[in-house]
């Protein structure tokens, strides 16, 4: 039995640049001004600064209080890529990206997509 992977990719074009964005992706307390979540935590040993760090885990709460999500970053590319995988829960270990590349006139493309494996009798893909 393999896994494929699944994704669901969104794709939104903003004019600030890749910079700006990746940016605003580490700014996790900026998020309540622009996203859907209320709040970021970050587990982390006091005294640690911020930005983000492969590895680090944060706990992400939505604005309705009723999605709590834990996640570990994965991959970072300045200005490129920030990636993430649940860290507990029923998704545990499915991974979602953000992938930042410069807009044909001008600003950033920013696709988010979600992976996760979805188990069949296929090999993986």
């Amino acid at each position: 039995m393999g896994c494929r992977r699944s994704r669901l990719p969104l794709l939104r074009t903003l004019s600030a640049s890749a910079a700006l964005v990746y940016a605003a992706l580490l700014d996790a307390e900026s998020w309540p001004s622009w996203s859907a979540c209320v709040g970021v935590e970050w587990d982390v040993p006091v005294g640690v600064d911020r930005p983000a760090r492969v590895g680090d885990v944060r706990t992400i709460r939505s604005r309705t209080g009723r999605v709590r999500c834990r996640e570990r970053v994965v991959e970072m590319v300045p200005d490129q890529r920030f990636s993430y995988q649940q860290a507990a829960g029923l998704f545990a270990s499915r991974q979602r990206s953000v992938d930042l590349a410069r807009a044909a006139h001008g600003g950033t493309d920013i696709t988010w997509a979600a992976g996760g494996a979805a188990c069949s009798g296929s090999p993986a893909e």
